[in-house]
């Protein structure tokens, strides 16, 4: 009983481990997943924010260099042994009206160029499906015509061997039945008139009526026996006729398929060259998109292939890129997923150091990833309200490496994050200020 009952408790602690491993693959493949998507769209919008609008040059900005004094400036030095040409002076040029402030893209001012070259993205993309399966279907056609052409060729070959066969069986077969039959008749007769005319005879103009009847029914035979081979000869060659004309009807309706198919198919080859020219303008049209977008032509870039990389994504969530998101919300879907992330690193350490016939309450495993979750985002809150001590200044732009870091340790220290956050709301709801105060930090990473 205690072997059985080992056995069991054995079996149970197997599975619940083997539902804990897989509840821990699927949670890595979805936070890893969200965690590249968001992190590759945030710097995505980054790195077209450090774009600047228009031209910054000749003067926009305050710059420092070295610039010649105008000659008058040197009126009072012109007994100086020195020229005053020779002299450069350096100092800052300061503008009299105020510097232009520098203005930079935002997704907003290229979401139109970026529909535009997806739709082109999509006609190229149909118009070489289509080109594909134009060429499959001319290849296809192709063969079907050798094909069709040999078929006919045997089959024109059988008939003519045929039709020789019948002519031949035709006037010979039937002519020397036709013949012997007659031969049947007339050798008889033949015979009999050999023998009247060997008899001598009493009755002489009995057998002379005899002969003449017995002549008369031998060339009546004869006449018949040229009568039955003419009709057979017409029979014959009205067969033969006949053969030839389904021969000829064959062959007429022969050619008429192979017109047609060729007709097909040079309509194919048709649709195949306007389909690749329409590709061309496509090509050129694309080209020239990017031609006029250079400064960002590299974002439109790397943004096609991040819709094709995880198009999946937004076809399963059912919404637009995450690229199109606004950064406050790429920035909680990313503090989110790496609070979930630091929990299941936290979870797997301590999964792998168990023995293999001992598991935690299970518990843990299912609700540690959501309070790693909740916690990442309660100290991203507390960041941003000037509570902690990343940045000098709570209102700026947040790397998102800082932020995914944030996250990640708040999962994996989820415990010491809330003890954290306990201490600094208890001491703002009593009035005290034991939190730490910002340090100063120049810039921030974008």
């Amino acid at each position: 009983m205690n072997v059985k009952s080992l056995i069991s408790r054995r079996t149970l602690t197997r599975c619940k481990r083997t539902f804990v491993g897989a509840w821990l693959a699927s949670l890595y493949i979805i936070c890893v997943s969200a965690v590249i998507y968001s992190l590759s769209s945030f710097q995505i919008q980054n790195r077209l924010a450090s774009i600047p609008k228009g031209n910054i040059e000749n003067g926009e900005i305050f710059i420092d260099h070295q610039c010649k004094l105008p000659e008058s400036a040197y009126s009072e030095a012109e007994g100086s042994t020195n020229s005053p040409l020779d002299s450069v002076i350096t100092l800052s040029c300061i503008p009299l009206s105020d510097p232009k402030k520098i203005e930079y893209y935002t997704f907003g001012d290229i979401l139109p160029t970026i529909e535009q070259n997806n739709l082109i993205n999509s006609k190229i993309n149909t118009a070489k499906e289509v080109d594909k399966a134009l060429k499959e279907l001319i290849d296809k056609t192709t063969r079907n015509i050798k094909n069709q052409q040999a078929i006919e060729a045997k089959l024109l070959a059988e008939i003519n061997a045929k039709i020789a066969e019948i002519r031949k069986k035709d006037l010979s077969g039937h002519i020397a039945e036709t013949r012997k039959s007659s031969e049947s008749i007339s050798k008889p007769l033949a015979q009999k008139i050999e023998d009247i005319k060997n008899t001598t005879s009493i009755d002489k103009h009995k057998s002379d009526d005899e002969l003449n009847i017995l002549k008369i029914a031998d060339e009546a035979n004869k006449q018949r026996l040229e009568e039955v081979l003419n009709i057979l000869k017409i029979a014959a060659e009205a067969n033969s006729q006949k053969i030839e004309e389904e021969v000829h009807f064959l062959r007429v309706a022969a050619d008429e398929n192979s017109q047609k198919v060729n007709n097909e198919l040079s309509t194919i080859r048709t649709a195949n060259v306007e389909n690749i020219n329409k590709l061309q303008s496509l090509l050129e049209a694309k080209a020239e998109l990017l031609s006029t977008n250079h400064v960002f032509a590299d974002i439109l870039s790397n943004i096609e292939y991040y819709e094709s990389f995880f198009e999946w994504v937004s076809k399963l969530l059912g919404t637009p890129p995450f690229w199109a998101l606004p950064k406050s919300i790429l920035t909680l879907l990313l503090v989110l997923s790496t609070g979930v992330l630091g929990s299941i690193i936290f979870v797997t350490v301590e999964f792998l150091k168990e023995p293999e016939y001992h598991i935690q309450n299970l518990t843990m495993y299912l609700f540690r990833p959501f309070l790693g979750m909740i916690l990442a985002l309660s100290m991203y809150v507390m960041l941003k309200a000037g509570q902690f001590t990343f940045v000098d200044d709570s209102n700026q732009n947040l790397s998102p490496f800082l932020v995914s870091f944030l996250g990640i340790i708040s999962g994996m220290l989820a415990e010491e994050a809330y003890h954290r956050l306990t201490k600094t709301g208890g001491a703002m709801i009593n009035g005290k200020s034991n939190g730490d105060q910002p340090t100063t930090q120049k810039g921030s990473l974008k």
